[in-house]
């Protein structure tokens, strides 16, 4: 008769904060798992930036939190002096950032 319905697993979201004490260089937000760290409400709002920081969170759930920080920590070494977008781990997140941004300006 009337059957259950399954759900699928909980996805874990990240908790958003807003935090505009924080001045890294150029730095508009962070990801320090299970945060994503805002500078701005206006950077919070921003769906470019907080897809970028999404994909930061989903690859450390993937990863694992520790391997995630500990690779991306050991490649950044090796990117000291280059942009940020040449790392390794931030290429996917600041093309889907550079998409979502190209999108946007058509709009």
């Amino acid at each position: 008769m009337g059957g259950s319905v399954e759900k699928g697993p909980e996805v874990m979201k990240p908790i958003e904060i807003v935090a505009p004490g924080i001045k890294l260089a150029r730095i508009r937000a962070i990801t320090l798992f299970p945060m994503i760290l805002y500078v701005s409400t206006e950077v919070k709002a921003n769906p470019c930036i907080r897809a970028h920081e999404l994909y930061h969170f989903n690859q450390a759930l993937r990863w694992g939190v520790l391997p995630f920080y500990a690779v991306y920590l050991v490649l950044a070494i090796f990117n000291i002096g280059k942009p940020a977008s040449r790392h390794p781990m931030e290429r996917t997140p600041y093309r889907i950032q550079r998409d979502c941004e190209e999108k946007r300006s058509t709009i």
